[in-house]
């Protein structure tokens, strides 16, 4: 995890330096972000039993967020809380929960650390700049707790980081409006894919009931609206 984490900073700063001559500015705001479906999905119908089990998890995230930017790069570090509700299917029937039990797949609470950089093209039409980005994005589950409080305990070998953490792709549009000389409105609203954790991956190596198993990637939006102050 400290090698991402250094990565994403240098990356930062070297791009920072390369467009520093252009301009730079800095800045903060709100987000909110979506991740639907993501997780694993196996399949037996080789063997003739014909059964197909998903387990799938949607996470709806709000928070804040803190960004620089270098005319063609943005950096941006966030901090949200995630809401999930996971769905288990059984060849495409909804088994989450049966005459009100959870059967064990409990909605839980994230927090999260999210490091992502993205390059974008400005395109300055006279009162305001419009620009398509696309970049990389590490979301880290720093810790996860049950919908009744309790810590969420982690079983399988693996920390609650593994399990729940993923890296993934943000592509869309993002505008910056004028407020003053060198202050400006900036929103963006971009696709959201993310892939396996790391434990998924695991799960689906040594799998061994299933004729085929493979992991799901999650998508979603993401919409953002922050203040940049241009130096």
């Amino acid at each position: 995890m400290k090698k991402v984490i250094l990565i994403f900073v240098l990356t930062a700063l070297v791009a920072s330096g390369a467009f520093a001559q252009l301009y730079f500015s800095f800045g903060g705001g709100l987000f909110f972000s979506g991740s639907f479906g993501n997780g694993i999905k196996m399949d037996s119908e080789n063997s003739g039993e014909n059964l197909i089990i998903e387990s799938k998890m949607d996470n709806i995230s709000f928070g804040g967020f803190a960004f620089m930017d270098a005319t063609f790069i943005e950096a941006s570090v966030s901090f949200s809380f995630g809401i999930i509700t996971p769905h288990y299917l059984i060849n495409n029937e909804d088994m989450t929960s049966t005459e009100g039990k959870d059967n064990g797949y409990i909605k839980m609470n994230f927090t999260q650390l999210g490091l992502s950089i993205l390059g974008k093209f400005p395109f300055d039409l006279g009162n305001f700049s419009l620009y398509p980005m696309v970049g990389v994005e590490y979301n880290m589950v720093v810790s996860a707790f049950n919908k009744d409080g309790s810590k969420v305990i982690v079983d399988d070998g693996h920390t609650i980081t593994e399990n729940f953490s993923q890296f993934g792709i943000l592509a869309g549009l993002g505008i910056d409006l004028p407020l003053a000389s060198a202050i400006y409105l900036r929103v963006q609203a971009l696709f959201n894919l993310r892939f396996p954790a790391e434990s998924i991956n695991d799960r689906i190596k040594d799998n061994e009931y299933f004729d085929k198993a493979e992991s799901t990637v999650g998508v979603g939006p993401r919409i953002k609206v922050g203040v940049g102050f241009r130096l």
